[in-house]
């Protein structure tokens, strides 16, 4: 009986060790973590207005509504932020619904940049919970919150497979509708912890990540000083988007006019040669 119950202790301790040992996840995968860049936008004939209202229309009926839209003054580029609070369907809330997940949602971010002939579109889709936008690993700093949850229900309910296979829908219906004259002319993200650039030459596509990262976050800066009605917040804010740097010069801001303008060529070049020498173009501001 005796050696029973210390059979029966040791399994119990056993148990309660191994739940205290449950992997959990801090980062989570996103759209773009999923698909090649080349399936994460596409360069369109129409102008980023015309362009935006035909992205919510196609976001509108797979059930996102704009959360937000922001436009830089400094080279008229838009930004749209479309949410879907809750993605589970009734067949997944009828399964046996982890409680850890709660409410399970979808965010997308839309990047439309003017061109020459048009302009280009980049998307970013992410899974969120409880209204949350987790931090993604896909190499682009979005706001995010520091959630954690247990790595095996990020595998099977916030892979960003979900988001992956909207952007592909939205691209893929804009292409049917002859609407895309093109995919985004970039290459697959490289592996974890390298870059494909040469030595010297720019990290293009850490360049573009970078510059979208910097437009999310002074969407955020304007709409929180909006939210707030402190005028003064929202002209500091307006501001900073139109001097970037401490200094806000004039040639500074023309040096990064021309970044951007380079950037966004560069990301419409589909001839790797002249995508290099663009690179090499690109000033240091």
């Amino acid at each position: 009986m005796t050696r029973s119950l210390i059979a029966l202790a040791l399994a119990l301790g056993l148990a309660v060790a191994l739940a205290g040992c449950v992997a959990e996840a801090s980062t989570f995968p996103s759209s773009r973590s999923l698909l090649a860049r080349t399936l994460s936008g596409a360069a369109t004939a129409h102008g980023v207005d015309e362009t935006g209202r035909e992205l919510v229309r196609l976001f509108e009926i797979r059930d996102y509504a704009v959360a937000d839209a922001y436009r830089d003054p400094a080279t008229g580029e838009r930004l749209l932020k479309l949410a879907k609070i809750d993605r589970a369907s009734p067949a997944d809330r009828a399964a046996a619904w982890p409680p850890e997940l709660a409410t399970i949602g979808s965010v997308f971010y839309v990047w439309i940049a003017p061109a020459p002939d048009g302009s280009t579109i980049r998307l970013l889709g992410k899974p969120t919970l409880t209204g949350e936008e987790p931090c993604t690993k896909d190499g682009l700093d979005l706001p995010c919150a520091p959630l954690r949850l247990r790595a095996d229900l990020v595998a099977a309910h916030m892979n960003g497979r979900a988001e992956a296979a909207v952007a592909q829908g939205v691209l893929a219906e804009l292409a049917v509708e002859g609407y895309t004259s093109a995919a985004r002319a970039t290459s697959p993200p490289p592996a974890a912890g390298r870059s494909d650039a040469a030595p010297g030459v720019p990290d293009v596509e850490a360049a573009l990540d970078a510059h979208d990262a910097q437009i999310a976050r002074d969407a955020v800066r304007a709409r929180d000083a909006a939210i707030a009605g402190d005028a003064r917040a929202a002209e500091l804010a307006r501001a900073a988007n139109l001097q970037r740097d401490s200094a806000g010069t004039a040639e500074r801001d023309s040096c990064r006019d021309r970044r951007a303008a380079l950037l966004r060529q560069i990301a419409r070049e589909s001839d790797p040669k002249r995508r290099l020498a663009l690179a090499h173009r690109l000033p240091t501001c």
